[in-house]
């Protein structure tokens, strides 16, 4: 073979190697793309939690973009990160990948601005939890130093119960049922009867038309001017 010959052959070859299509790797999921991010789970706990409704839009998830037709490289992709709840894991996508674009993805990037999101929440959901323990402290000291005024205010609000209930009795019967028979904390057998029966009352007087709340004063009224201990 001569020279000419061996230099046409390597322009060939080397025209053919040009053209080679770039073969992405699929999405994980079809419809929702790379598994780019799984929350730590331990025996007791799972970070899965905090990650609930986090998705995020940006350019610094993708790099080095090239078109699967053509080999060359392109501008920088846009790609959408989403949690999903079903799967339990952070999904990657973006516009025309992996079909017409394969890119790099940037995991530890990811990474970082899943776990900062993660933290977060957690921190939020410690606060709420410490300010809901210390309100259970501050209504267990206020039932202490005056329990009847206490359980007043639980009949109250188990009369509302009974009276949204009461507004669509076929779905909720059996939860009407539990509330009756069931013992509460503070409030007496005698009490939860008449709680039913004035919201019964109240949502028949009105047509099945109420707004429940307009009612508690005249609820109030009752109770106090039957020198009603709805502890019993």
């Amino acid at each position: 073979m001569n020279k000419l010959t061996t230099s046409l052959l390597a322009v060939v070859i080397s025209g053919c190697a040009a053209q080679e299509k770039v073969k992405p790797k699929p999405y994980d999921n079809p419809r929702e793309g790379y598994i780019v991010y799984t929350p730590k789970a331990e025996i007791q706990s799972w970070d899965g939690i905090y990650l609930s409704g986090f998705h995020s839009t940006g350019y610094q998830y993708l790099n080095n973009c090239t078109a699967t037709s053509s080999s060359s490289k392109v501008k920088q992709l846009q790609g959408y990160l989403r949690y999903n709840e079903k799967d339990g894991v952070v999904y990657l996508k973006y516009n025309g990948g992996p079909t017409y674009f394969s890119c790099d993805i940037a995991y530890d990037t990811i990474k970082i601005e899943v776990e900062n999101y993660l933290n977060n929440e957690k921190e939020l959901a410690t606060q709420a939890n410490i300010a809901d323990n210390e309100r259970r402290e501050k209504l267990k000291l206020t039932r202490q130093e005056n329990p009847k005024a206490s359980a007043t205010q639980d009949a109250i609000g188990l009369f509302v119960q009974y009276c949204e209930l009461l507004k669509n009795a076929t779905g909720n019967a059996s939860r009407i049922d539990h509330l009756r028979s069931m013992r509460h904390e503070f409030i007496g057998p005698t009490t939860n009867v008449q709680m039913y029966q004035y919201a019964l009352n109240a949502f028949r007087n009105s047509g099945g038309r109420i707004y429940c709340e307009s009612v508690i004063p005249q609820i109030k009224e009752s109770m106090y001017s039957s020198q009603m201990d709805p502890r019993k």
